[in-house]
């Protein structure tokens, strides 16, 4: 009884919240009152979620929330178990002793949120609910400098305030859950620096910005967090007058050395304190492309995936938005077609490449879809 009057507590502030903030976008035209409102109901529902389940889920929850645990005390030394006192293999990811089984920035930012507010699975998931609220902001301000379109862009945000897939990794259900959450956001982040970058005066600064998201980025998963270089380099060779100033592949180039800066340290250290664990974190890595490791699927798994990460009807106007954003001549083209590349490249690799099929591997490029999504339901019904 109590908990059913939680939930239609809740229910009824973010009805009333997301009400507001659609009048304000679309009647009043007060955008960013809209959009900061939009923002509270995202984080409202998220922490909701956050708190739904007062238990860690088995795949991968309980795992990471132990290391998280361990590193509250020793975050240079990722430990499973503090003391073994029976033997173990370090090849067991599940049941070792030094975990560097996944990349750390993740676990440092759990093991921080339990540090300032308690050992407890809330704080655990706090960081996945800041994060996902922030991707909010970034999903909006990606599609309003791409697009040219401050609808599309509220009803792209509106959308992933919602996102079913997002929030079960929030609330932990989804195996990889917090990992894959925090390395879709740092992708996003560098997608959207790559925006401020070309739209700002401040190259400079968008360029180190960009490094740290991306550096951010595999310090979370790996390599995949490189994504925004390969979209940046073929938008600057697709681009007349920008490919000849060796100034912009200068950017480029600091850009790339700042995110080494940010995660090749830890690559060092781990090398150089735990050789032989790292050593088989890496083989594990690899056997990902090469083998199917108990996540078997056939080349169309990724795409039969969208139906789950975007929903099967809403994924239906994709179609129109693809065709609507190649129309419209407002629109960059160069940066389009680096967008493209970047999503057909990150289905193209984990479809036809890797063996290991998980539904998050091409969650990273989740921001771009919703938009395109929403620009062809917008234009539909325009």
């Amino acid at each position: 009884m109590i908990f059913n009057t939680y939930y239609l507590f809740i229910s009824t502030i973010v009805a009333i919240s997301l009400m507001i903030s659609i009048y304000l976008h679309f009647i009043v035209k007060k955008t960013n009152l809209a959009l900061l409102l939009l923002l509270i109901t995202a984080f409202i529902v998220r922490l909701f979620i956050a708190s739904i389940d007062p238990f860690l889920q088995d795949w991968d929850e309980r795992f990471h929330a132990l290391v998280a645990k361990n590193m509250m005390s020793n975050p240079f030394k990722p430990m499973m178990r503090l003391d073994p006192i029976l033997p173990y293999k370090i090849e067991d990811w599940c049941c070792n002793h030094i975990w560097v089984h996944k990349q750390p920035l993740f676990l440092w930012q759990m093991a921080l949120s339990m540090k300032i507010f308690g050992t407890n699975e809330i704080a655990l998931r706090l960081p996945s609910v800041v994060m996902g609220t922030i991707s909010i902001y970034f999903v909006y301000d990606i599609a309003k400098m791409w697009l040219k379109n401050l609808d599309v862009a509220f009803f792209a945000a509106s959308l992933c305030t919602f996102s079913y897939y997002q929030l079960e990794l929030i609330s932990g259900r989804f195996s990889l859950e917090h990992n894959d959450l925090a390395f879709a956001f740092y992708v996003t982040a560098s997608v959207w620096g790559f925006l401020k970058y070309n739209y700002t005066q401040d190259k400079l600064k968008w360029s180190i910005l960009i490094g740290v998201f991306v550096g951010c980025a595999i310090l979370n998963k790996w390599l995949t967090g490189l994504l925004v270089y390969g979209g940046w380099g073929l938008y600057l060779l697709l681009s007349k007058t920008e490919r000849l100033k060796w100034k912009k592949w200068a950017d480029l180039g600091l850009s790339l050395l700042v995110s080494l800066i940010v995660f090749l340290p830890w690559q060092l250290y781990i090398n150089a304190q735990f050789p032989l664990e790292t050593a088989v974190m890496h083989e594990h890595n690899n056997l990902h492309i090469f083998e199917d490791l108990g996540h078997s699927g056939s080349i169309w798994f990724h795409i039969n995936q969208m139906r789950s990460t975007y929903g099967q009807y809403l994924l239906i106007f994709l179609i129109p938005g693809l065709y609507w954003v190649l129309k419209n001549s407002e629109i960059n083209k160069q940066i389009t077609i680096a967008f493209f590349a970047m999503i057909i490249a990150i289905y193209s690799f984990f479809s036809i490449i890797v063996q290991t099929k998980m539904p998050a591997f091409t969650y990273p490029v989740n921001s771009l879809v919703w938009i395109l999504i929403s620009l062809g339901i917008v234009q539909v019904f325009r």
